[in-house]
């Protein structure tokens, strides 16, 4: 019996235990056409919800499908990181690394706002998802991020919680201390140009946010979160 525990596939449907699971396009073509899996091996599935499955393939043609044959991994097995990731409209190629590498450091949802300086006006959503499952898929975490997108920071504080604290970049600070860190809620990265007046005045009427150098470079917004987040974890010890 073929067994190949290193491939994962991450499915929208839930999973029950010899229960068929069918298989999308992409899965179809990734399974049969790049990694020449056949009728029989094993893959591993998980949705978020149910934790990570062995399943063996049933079928690779146009009704693709696998049945799930024991649990591999619990939902309880992974610690979550109950962390948010907000950054400004970015160029897609440029999100995209964003989305990736937030996924891969755990956080729970990723938002994207149009900054009064965001050169762009939107975020094509499935198409940042699947950007997320891929790198869900590949890293081993058995969740995906949540994926948010709001018109501006005003929208998205009309819905932030009171009782989750922030932290904001600030490139005009001379130096911060990195314990503000710990225990925070949500990191915000601001675009390449920086917050204008009224989104500054609008994350000050928040008693739990503070302001964060990075030093006096103007980083990339990418760049920032994964610094921060790497900050974020190593202050945290996760």
């Amino acid at each position: 019996m073929a067994c190949l525990k290193k491939i994962r596939i991450f499915t929208e449907q839930d999973i029950y235990q010899n229960v068929n699971v069918n298989l999308v396009d992409r899965n179809i073509n990734y399974l049969k056409n790049v990694m020449r899996c056949k009728i029989g091996d094993y893959i591993r599935l998980f949705n978020g919800r149910d934790g990570e499955w062995l399943c063996q393939i049933m079928e690779l043609e146009s009704k693709a499908y696998v049945i799930p044959r024991e649990i591999y991994l619990s939902q309880n097995s992974q610690k979550n990181n109950d962390i948010w990731i907000v950054f400004s409209l970015i160029k897609s190629s440029r999100s995209k690394f964003l989305i990736e590498k937030a996924t891969e450091l755990g956080v729970s949802k990723i938002i994207a706002v149009k900054a009064a300086r965001s050169n762009l006006k939107s975020i094509n959503l499935p198409k940042a998802k699947l950007a997320a499952i891929e790198s869900a898929e590949q890293c081993g975490r058995i969740t995906i991020p949540q994926l948010k997108y709001y018109q501006s920071f005003g929208a998205l504080f009309q819905k932030w919680p009171r009782g989750r604290p922030f932290i904001w970049g600030d490139k005009n600070l001379n130096d911060t201390d990195a314990k503000i860190f710990l225990d925070v809620g949500g990191l915000i990265i601001g675009p390449e140009g920086g917050f204008v007046e009224e989104e500054v005045k609008l994350f000050l009427s928040f008693s739990n946010s503070n302001p964060f150098s990075l030093g006096q470079l103007t980083l990339r917004s990418e760049t920032a979160a994964v610094v921060m987040l790497s900050i974020w974890k190593s202050i945290n010890k996760l």
